[in-house]
Formats: C-alpha cells, sequence, structure tokens
C-alpha cells in the first residue's frame, strides 16, 4: 500500500480521490481554452499560490494574503501555452516547501517529471526543466540561492544506467538561472541513510526538505519498492556549502514523515509524520515531532501523537507553527474503498506540545481538506477544502489563544476546481 496520497497517483486513497473527481459534475471540465484571467489589483511580491486539481487538470491561482483577494485566477493552467512550455501541466503537481530565491512559482509535476517555472507578476512560464527519464517523482525543490537549488526525487529508478543521475533516490542539484535554462550540476545520494528494516530492501524515498541557514533538512520515507515495509522516520542534514551529508536526525516512535516547518524564534524543527502503511496500526506512528535545532546534533524536545487528535493518521503534507507551544495539524479521515462511504472526516485542530493536547477547528469531508499556510501577521490560517460541491479556501483568524473561521475565499471561480494545496511564494 503506497503512503503517499498526496503526490502519488497509485496510492488508494489518491485513486479515490481522482475517481470521485470523475464522477463529479466538475470532473472533465479540467480547464477551457479560453485565456487565464487576472482581476485588476496588484500582484504582492511575497504572496500565496493555489494549486486546484482533480487529478485530471490542474490549475494555479495567485491570493494576496494580507488583502485575503484573489489576484489571478488561472495564472496557468494545464491549457496554458507559451513558447518554452514543452509540457502542458498534468493533474499530478505539487507546490514547493518554502519560497524560491528571486520570487518564481515552481511547479512539481509528477505526471510528466519536470518543473516548471512561472513569474507570478506576469504568470508567464519562465522555463522548464526535465528531472528524470524514469518516474523519478520530484516532491520538493529547496531553494539554495539564486544560482542553486536541490530538487528531491523520491522515486528510484530500476534500472538505472552508468550515469549517477538516472538512480534516483537524491537531492538533485541543479542551476535555475542558468545561461540557456535550468541545467543540473550534481547529486547527492541519500540512498545509503535510509532507514533499514529487517529482513526487507529499504529505499530512502526522498520527501520533502527546508532550508535553514546554510542547512537543508530533508525527510525521508524509508520504504520498500512495494511499500510493504517501512523504517523509523529520519531527516538527513545536508550542508548546503559542500552539498555533502552531515548527518541523521532519528525519530524512532515515527514514520511517514513529510513535511516540515520552522519556527525561527525557538530555533524549532517541525515534522509532521503520517505513520507506516505497512503497520497494522498506521496511527501508531504517527505525529508531529518538534526538533531543538540549539543542539547539535540536534534532538526531538517534544512529541505530539496522533492520539492527541483523535487517533487517526496525521496528514502529513503539512503542520504550522503559531508559537512556541501552539500549531495547527491535521488527522485524515477515512473512507471505505469497496461502497467509497465516509467512515470518518478530516479534522484539523489547535494543537499545545507542552501538553499533547488538541482542540478541533474544523471538519471536512475524507481527504478533502489539504495543506494549508499560515500567515503571522495579521494571523491568518488558509486552509483548502476539496469540497466537491463547494471548493473553497477557509480563512480563520488566527491568535495565541487559537483560531475563529472568518470567511471563504474561491481560489477558481472560473471552473471551480477543488484546491489541494497552498504556499508561499
Amino acid at each position: 500500500m503506497v503512503r503517499h496520497p498526496i503526490s502519488t497517483l497509485s496510492h488508494p486513497v489518491r485513486l479515490f480521490a481522482m475517481l470521485a473527481a470523475l464522477a463529479s459534475p466538475l470532473a472533465g471540465s479540467g480547464c477551457d481554452d479560453s485565456t487565464p484571467s487576472k482581476i485588476d489589483v496588484i500582484v504582492p511580491s511575497t504572496g500565496l499560490v493555489v494549486l486546484s486539481s482533480d487529478y485530471i487538470s490542474s490549475s494555479v491561482s495567485l491570493v494576496d494574503p494580507r488583502a485575503r483577494t484573489l489576484v489571478h485566477d488561472r495564472c496557468v493552467d494545464s491549457n496554458t501555452v507559451a513558447p518554452v512550455l514543452s509540457l502542458a501541466l498534468s493533474g499530478d503537481v505539487m507546490l514547493a516547501s518554502q519560497p524560491q530565491v528571486g520570487g518564481d512559482v515552481v511547479l512539481i509535476d509528477n505526471g510528466n517529471t519536470a518543473l516548471t517555472w512561472v513569474d507570478p507578476q506576469t504568470c508567464a512560464i519562465r522555463s522548464q526543466l526535465s528531472v528524470g527519464a524514469f518516474k523519478a517523482l520530484p516532491h520538493d525543490v529547496i531553494s539554495v540561492s539564486a544560482s542553486k537549488a536541490y530538487v528531491v526525487r523520491f522515486g528510484t529508478n530500476a534500472a538505472p544506467t552508468d550515469d549517477p543521475l538516472s538512480r534516483g533516490e537524491d537531492l538533485l542539484i541543479i542551476n535555475p538561472r542558468a545561461d540557456g535554462g535550468p541545467s543540473i550540476t550534481g547529486r547527492i545520494d541519500l540512498a545509503p541513510y535510509a532507514a533499514p528494516v529487517a529482513g526487507a530492501v529499504i529505499q530512502a524515498r526522498p520527501d520533502r526538505g527546508l532550508l535553514v541557514g546554510t542547512r537543508a533538512y530533508v525527510t525521508l520515507a524509508s520504504q520498500s519498492a512495494d511499500y510493504a515495509s517501512t523504517g523509523e522516520g529520519r531527516i538527513v542534514v545536508i550542508d548546503t556549502v559542500t552539498d555533502t551529508v552531515l548527518g541523521v536526525i532519528s525519530l524512532p516512535s515515527l514514520a511517514g514523515c513529510a513535511r516540515l516547518d520552522y519556527f525561527p524564534a525557538g530555533n524549532t524543527l517541525y515534522a509532521a509524520c503520517g505513520g507506516s502503511s505497512s503497520a497494522a496500526d498506521q496511527s501508531a506512528t504517527s505525529g508531529v515531532a518538534l526538533i531543538d535545532l540549539n543542539l547539535d546534533p540536534p534532538v526531538v524536545s517534544k512529541l505530539v501523537p496522533a492520539s492527541a487528535l483523535g487517533g487517526k493518521p496525521l496528514n502529513f503534507s503539512w503542520v504550522a507553527p503559531v508559537t512556541g507551544d501552539l500549531l495547527f495539524a491535521a488527522a485524515f479521515g477515512a473512507i471505505d474503498f469497496t461502497s467509497n462511504a465516509q467512515l470518518a472526516p478530516d479534522v484539523v485542530s489547535a494543537v499545545v506540545p507542552s501538553t499533547a493536547t488538541a482542540s478541533k477547528l474544523v471538519e471536512g469531508g475524507a481527504y478533502d481538506l489539504g495543506r494549508a499556510a499560515l500567515l503571522a501577521s495579521p494571523g491568518t490560517l488558509f486552509l483548502p477544502d476539496a469540497n466537491k460541491t463547494k471548493p473553497v479556501l477557509h480563512l480563520f483568524d488566527v491568535s495565541a489563544a487559537g483560531a475563529v473561521p472568518s470567511g471563504d475565499l474561491d481560489a477558481n471561480p472560473s471552473v471551480h476546481l477543488p484546491p489541494r494545496e497552498i504556499a508561499w511564494y
């Protein structure tokens, strides 16, 4: 059973979402051939990008987080055509964990195994780059400088050539602004750092990353090729000056760790872990780890288990720290894949790590509540809801005490594709 519904179409959850989309009135509508629309407002230099998708086609919109308004509806979509766009966006697109140096939006296209850079000021396609001739499954782009970034490749090539770049399970080193277009300049092999499992061959499966200072932190899913075995959670620490691995942070009670976030005031790294899908009880190895980066090597200072959020596996695609002792996190709902009936809703909660307690903020349909984004001031949580009858962004006013609903925003009014994730550019 594949663990990654957000980024691997073979996962039962992702497959269900795609089938549900096909049954929806929205499905197949995709994006028409008209020009993506622009609302006549100023595009902020720093803002939010919303990825909407029915898993057949994708659309990218831009939101001004402080004005809480839509700036571009369909800035680019699966029907965008430009001279430099050789690959139309597929229905399997992701957003990077952090903004890119230079301000571009980078779209991570697993369907095409490619990256697409978009200028948010003009919605023009700057460039594209293929990151593998095999199913490399790029999951993140860590922007180090204007001339260097790491591409996190989750996939492994079952039949590699003598070229090390053909292997996968690594970080590609690229120059996004090279003369003549983005280019691949090197590779950091992460296969040796996979967490072992007795009796199984484990692939590192690098997943998500985050840059803090001169170090990049990258989660490893550590799974067998058939996803039947899963190792402990691990985070690899990369020196971005030398492009070498400095060490590994072990999360022995957790598995399926993916999304990272960072709270500067406490120099704390947050890891969202969905648990081992190969275990009888996936939630037993699911939770949020708080990692103290003041220590060398870093150590886990606190752990919030999935049991604190109702006992369902946590949504591994995001965690949002508000203060040193308040964060937002989500738990996946559940679906009967025989009848397609919902067994449990998605739940987003305000979590207090010191006491490992949580209070429910909002519920949504199973696998509808996607990756959220947090604006620190004025405190606002933007939460995508892929509800097939009313796909919107839910907005919440955030304070040190928690959050209260403050309205909805339609991020794709022209087509109403379901919003799946939202991130900063």
